[in-house]
């Protein structure tokens, strides 16, 4: 019995420990009626122009938490006007990352250009000085995004 307790509540008390991490780590996601801009720009060389924008608004509280999910449905419901391509997925340890928008399309990772985006409405991208992963990123009311094509950052 000893011998249960010496190794055993040690076990219970780590799995313990990694799922209250685990919830305390989780995004912190608000329940409301969102309206969220996108804006998506292509920047190489010395040549900038604007793809164009998109306003998603979402249908319940409990949709558009994260910004992949508005980025999922721009997919479902405005594919024509911007396709987006996503690699990895959502269950990954840094969740998905742009690959490409329409026709400009990351083609090599290690020379790029890549997409990129910044936020100065949103609070967790604000209070961080960066945006994190868009399956990780809480998405709020009036948030504006501008996702960027090119060569470095």
């Amino acid at each position: 019995m000893k011998k249960y307790l010496k190794y055993g509540l040690p076990v219970l008390v780590l799995i313990g420990a990694l799922l209250i991490a685990n919830h305390l780590l989780k995004p912190k996601v608000v329940l409301e009626t969102k309206t969220i801009t996108l804006t998506f720009v292509v920047s190489l060389e010395d040549d900038a122009s604007e793809l164009g924008s998109i306003t998603v608004t979402s249908k319940g509280d409990d949709d558009l938490l994260l910004l992949g999910d508005v980025l999922d449905r721009i997919n479902q419901e405005n594919k024509n006007q911007f396709d987006i391509s996503l690699s990895g997925s959502k269950d990954d340890a840094y969740g998905r990352f742009i690959l490409g928008v329409n026709d400009y399309m990351t083609e090599d990772m290690n020379t790029g250009p890549w997409w990129g985006y910044d936020s100065t409405t949103n609070q967790d991208c604000v209070e961080a000085g960066f945006c994190t992963g868009i399956d990780a990123l809480p998405v709020y009311d009036a948030d504006v995004f501008t996702f960027t094509f090119a060569a470095g950052f």
